[in-house]
């Protein structure tokens, strides 16, 4: 959970001062989405197969959910276009597909950058797939070190947000 947080928290400051909108909330899903479309489902997996269920099934987990897709560029580009292709555009209003698609896209790259601070049990993230398997990570700060930074993430959007509401009072005629 702290890492679904420190993403959210992460493109909170990357949009600054800016109020929040439907450029915020995709870029929000779009660093959110690499976690809930591939460790949720693991998640399910395994607690399904601790259950008893799918003990025949003798696939790979990672090949069969798709573990790694969601964690590489390529993976990126094909999600955010598959939800701007299938999102109504009364639910995209006020911005264009092609924008939700570019705002969704740039958020699960700023997930990206941030997985790769860190370092994982596992090789790391395949960047080049479909053309390298070769993983590739930082590791600059432990898998859990999000939570030590968390703090520290709050504590900088509510910075922001306090400075943009006293911005706003300033600009106001009296």
């Amino acid at each position: 959970m702290a890492d679904l947080v420190s993403h959210v928290l992460s493109a909170v400051l990357v949009r600054g001062r800016r109020p929040a909108d439907a450029k915020l909330l995709a870029l929000i899903s779009g660093t959110i989405l690499p976690d809930l479309l591939s460790r949720a489902p693991l998640i399910a997996w395994d607690a399904m197969q601790d259950a008893g269920m799918f003990a025949v099934v003798s696939m790979e987990r990672e090949v069969m959910l798709g573990f790694t897709l969601p964690h590489t560029p390529v993976g990126l580009l094909l999600i955010a276009l598959w939800i701007a292709v299938l999102l109504p555009q009364r639910l995209a209003d006020p911005l264009s597909r092609a924008a939700v698609a570019g705002w969704i896209g740039m958020g699960g790259i700023l997930h990206l950058v941030v997985d790769l601070l860190q370092e994982h049990l596992q090789p790391g993230y395949i960047l080049l797939y479909p053309f390298s398997v070769r993983g590739f990570e930082l590791g600059w700060m432990r898998s859990d070190g999000s939570v030590w930074i968390l703090p520290w993430l709050a504590l900088a959007c509510l910075w922001l947000r306090v400075r943009s509401r006293s911005a706003k009072g300033s600009a106001r005629p009296s």
